[in-house]
């Protein structure tokens, strides 16, 4: 769920995004909010959401890698490129994502084909696209959202619809297959901006499922993609270790350093996902973790140094899910097959 902050000021955007931060993924400081206030309401608004991510819509249209590398320097984590720049322009742009391990949005707007622009980009590296009706041409007669989805639906690249999401369309986004929801004028201009941020994201939410979401921290840890992985946690989520009967961490930030201990404990680090199941509010996962034993490995019974073995080690997470956030993580392995693979006696842990 993204917020779209189209408001002028940097103290409007910090009471509007202090409101609605625990009902939203993705704040996004928009192009006239940035025009106006300058770089410095990126960096105001990660200082004051850093666990968020933050989105600077600079709808660049040349110098792709210097924009972009001012707004990722700021501390955005996207950014956006027209669609309709040269690609040369959004090239540089994905470039300066890759200086800084951030990413990189193509927005759409004002472009005729979207299908066939939305796929060209996509080779070209960014994120995702954008499927955007700007304000003027959500004012025009006949104008319906249900043009950006089936866009979207037919593109078959991974996308965002912005231009009209609200409550009575959010399903429609949804069933869209749409990786982000954007929304603003339904916030911000809205009575309660809390409730209604929190609306849409039930909406959004709902039903949905507990397997994606296993599936999304899964494909994070593997990527690295520390931002996304505490997204997809509440804060106070509890991880257990089953194997060892106890309970490894309490809280997001806990959480996710501990999946940065194991990720930085080997190289030629990989993750398989074999398969995942689930139902509304449970999910298991059955997984493989693969790499080389090159630095410090958190086990229950203390770190264990670097052996410089290769491990292939299967593994299973249960995870429960409310809110469309993982709430608890039950983590399942043969610690004595662990230890076998890196020359280890466990009996002497």
């Amino acid at each position: 769920m993204q917020v779209a902050v189209d408001l002028l000021t940097t103290a409007d955007a910090l009471a509007l995004t202090n409101k609605v931060a625990p009902y939203v993924d993705i704040i996004e400081l928009g192009t006239p909010l940035i025009k106006n206030a300058g770089l410095s309401v990126v960096s105001a608004i990660k200082a004051a959401h850093p666990h968020l991510e933050v989105f600077a819509d600079l709808k660049t249209a040349d110098a792709g890698f210097l924009e972009a590398d001012l707004a990722f320097a700021a501390g955005a984590d996207l950014v956006t490129v027209l669609g309709s720049a040269g690609d040369a322009t959004i090239m540089g742009a994905v470039e300066a994502g890759r200086k800084h391990g951030k990413k990189v949005v193509a927005d759409l707007i004002g472009v005729k084909d979207r299908v066939e622009r939305a796929r060209e980009v996509t080779k070209l590296g960014v994120a995702f696209v954008e499927i955007h009706a700007g304000l003027d041409e959500q004012a025009q007669p006949g104008y319906s959202i249900d043009n950006l989805l089936d866009d979207g639906r037919i593109a078959g690249v991974p996308f965002s619809v912005a231009g009209g999401v609200k409550i009575d369309t959010i399903a429609a986004v949804r069933e869209a297959g749409a990786d982000v929801a954007v929304a603003g004028g339904a916030i911000y201009s809205a009575e309660d901006p809390a409730a209604a941020a929190k609306a849409l994201k039930d909406a959004l939410t709902s039903n949905l499922g507990a397997a994606p979401v296993l599936r999304q921290l899964g494909e994070a840890f593997a990527a690295g993609d520390w931002s996304t992985l505490r997204q997809t946690v509440t804060e106070d989520v509890v991880y257990v270790d089953i194997s060892s009967g106890s309970e490894v961490s309490r809280g997001a930030d806990s959480f996710v350093r501990g999946d940065q201990d194991w990720r930085n404990a080997f190289s030629d680090f990989e993750i398989e996902i074999l398969s995942i199941v689930g139902d509304s509010t449970h999910a298991a996962g059955d997984f493989v973790l693969r790499g080389i034993h090159s630095g410090p490995m958190p086990t229950p019974w203390g770190d264990i140094a670097a052996t410089g073995r290769r491990v292939e080690l299967p593994f299973a997470m249960f995870c429960e899910v409310k809110g469309g956030k993982v709430t608890m993580v039950r983590d399942h392995y043969n610690p004595t097959l662990a230890m076998s693979q890196i020359g280890v006696d466990p009996n002497k842990l």
